[in-house]
Parts: C-alpha cells; sequence; structure tokens
C-alpha cells in the first residue's frame, strides 16, 4: 500500500511535534510541515532553527520522516536569499521536496526567481516542486512546465483541489512524464466552487478522501507507483465543532486507504 503523509494544513492548531505522534498513531510513514512562515490570514505553526534538533529525535523514535515543506511563494517582490532560512531547516530536516507557488505575473521574473530559489533549495539537498493554481486558469499547467524548462530543475506538484479549480484537464496530466511528478496532495470537495471562496477553501475547507466529487480515482492512477501520497484536507468547520486533530487526521487516512484499496493502487 501507498505510503502516506500528514501535511500540517488539517490541524493548524497541533504543534510539528504533535503532527509527528499523529502520522504515527495512524500509521502514516511521513509528515509534511511548514519550515518558512506563511504570513498574511493564514498562520500555521512554523517548524524554528530550536525546533529542528528535538523534532529529529522525535520522528527517529517513531519511525515517521518529513516529505515536504512549505511554504515558498514567488512573489513580485521576492528576494531569494530570504527563503535560506527555511530552506536550510529543511534540508536539516530531511525534506525531499519543497512546494512553491506562483503569485508573479510577470513570466521573465517568475522564471528567473525559481531558477534561483530552486539553486538555493539544491544547497540543503531540496527539489523544488511547483504546485499550479489560479481559479479557471487553465493555462497554469502550462506555465509551471515552461518555467522548469527554462530553468532545467524542478517537478510538477499534483493537488486535486487545483486540478479542479483551474480547469486543467486529466488529460494534460496524463501526458506528463511520470518522472516530472514531484509531489502529490490529496483532497476532496464539491466540483462547483468560486473565485472568492478559492483561497479560503485551499487553506482552510477541504473534505477528506471520499467525501466529496473530486475524479480522485482517476487523478489517483496517474501518481507514479512509490510516490506518497500527502493528506491536505484542512478541516476548519470540524475544528470549531470541536473535532480533535487525530479524529481530523483519522478521517483522512481512513477515507484515502478506502480510496487505494478500491483503485488497487
Amino acid at each position: 500500500m501507498r505510503e502516506l503523509s500528514l501535511h500540517q494544513v488539517i490541524a493548524p492548531d497541533a504543534s510539528p511535534a504533535e503532527m509527528v505522534h499523529t502520522a504515527a498513531a495512524l500509521g502514516c510513514e511521513h509528515v509534511c510541515l511548514f519550515t518558512q512562515g506563511t504570513g498574511g490570514d493564514f498562520p500555521f505553526p512554523v517548524v524554528g532553527d530550536a525546533d529542528v534538533p528535538d523534532l529529529l529525535r522525535l520522528m527517529d523514535s517513531l519511525g515517521v520522516s518529513i516529505l515536504g515543506s512549505t511554504t515558498f511563494p514567488l512573489t513580485p517582490t521576492l528576494v531569494v536569499d530570504a527563503y535560506a532560512g527555511g530552506f536550510e531547516r529543511s534540508g536539516r530536516l530531511g525534506s525531499r521536496v519543497a512546494n512553491v507557488r506562483f503569485l508573479d505575473a510577470e513570466q521573465g521574473r517568475l522564471t528567473d526567481n525559481f531558477a534561483r530559489l530552486a539553486e538555493l533549495a539544491g544547497r540543503y539537498g531540496v527539489e523544488l516542486t511547483i504546485e499550479f493554481m489560479g481559479f479557471g486558469k487553465r493555462e497554469a499547467l502550462d506555465q509551471a512546465l515552461e518555467v522548469i524548462r527554462q530553468a532545467g530543475r524542478g517537478k510538477i506538484t499534483i493537488d486535486p483541489l487545483h486540478v479542479v479549480r483551474t480547469g486543467v484537464s486529466l488529460d494534460a496530466l496524463r501526458r506528463l512524464a511520470p518522472d516530472m511528478i514531484g509531489y502529490v496532495q490529496f483532497c476532496d470537495g464539491p466540483l462547483a466552487g468560486t473565485p472568492e471562496s478559492y483561497a479560503r477553501e485551499g487553506a482552510f475547507d477541504r473534505l477528506p478522501p471520499g467525501d466529496g466529487e473530486f475524479p480522485l480515482g482517476e487523478i489517483l492512477a496517474l501518481v507514479p507507483p512509490g510516490l506518497p501520497i500527502s493528506l491536505e484536507t484542512p478541516q476548519e468547520p470540524a475544528r470549531l465543532r470541536g473535532v480533535s486533530v487525530l479524529e481530523r487526521c483519522r478521517r483522512s487516512v481512513d477515507g484515502m486507504r478506502r480510496l487505494i484499496a478500491a483503485e488497487g493502487t
């Protein structure tokens, strides 16, 4: 059965250490953590320099490792070296990938910043993956692939929410070479969405796999064998109702395991 990872966004009320404990309790092999502050309206626990030694000891004792780290948006005002600390912490923790998002409409600057950011991350043994996104932005995947082509490095993140909300076709995803997919996040949700709710949906209001309408079986079939799946299913309404961290994570893990079993992957 595929290895699973719990993403910190499932439980903004849990510390990184609690996410590691929860992953171990649910039989998940990995976690995905924030090693760089998000800023803005999306505060999540961030691993600081002083946290790394204790986290490493805890992960080693529980048999859990870090799969990916976040969040590294490419903005028009990006100072690439400002992310050095986040990548250094990612590397110390053993993160395989770091997820980046495009928040810059100027293609030349975006490509240059991505190339420099990928080089910086690579110094710490971390590979960048691009989470293509944008409501109704059908060209989002092509844009990400062009940036990777020009930079000569990087891979694609597959996230069902953004597949559905951008309108990128499954056929376009099927044309991807398997080794271009570097990181996979899973969640579920309604097929209908709005531009106004898109950002909040991504950060706070997704569904466990199997509880919505996304074509998860078809997307799962595209995931290369052996690539772990990160569960990115923030459930703010459940948290506000008092549902525990463990139970929110359990719902997502159980739903993903049922999907994997049903698809025979």
